[in-house]
């Protein structure tokens, strides 16, 4: 898991670094900086909910665990939410990017 998260964040930086150091088409900016933003939001998520559940089962050993803890593995909904994805969805068909990042 440690291995998989760091390479999440190593394709985060460079994806970032790639489309702030090279010149985009036009209309494409906006659209990318927004993948760019959910991708990263959503690999934290995973990352926080990884801690999030690790420190669970590490409290329910203990026999120490509240319905405060598991509200806390909830995700920030702000960037990673049907209304970013559906955007982002639309600009990949509208450019004829296929992929299945987000089929279920």
């Amino acid at each position: 898991l440690e291995e998989g998260r760091k390479l999440e964040e190593k394709n985060d930086k460079n994806f970032s670094n790639y489309i702030e150091k090279n010149k985009l088409p036009n209309g494409y900016q906006k659209e990318t900086n927004r993948l760019s933003e959910y991708f990263t939001a959503y690999n934290q998520t995973i990352s926080q909910l990884g801690d999030h559940v690790q420190k669970l089962e590490d409290e329910t050993e203990s026999g120490l665990i509240s319905t405060k803890e598991i509200k806390g593995i909830v995700a920030d909904g702000s960037k990673v939410n049907g209304k970013q994805q559906a955007k982002i969805e639309r600009f990949l068909k509208k450019i004829n990017v296929k992929t299945n990042a987000f089929e279920v």
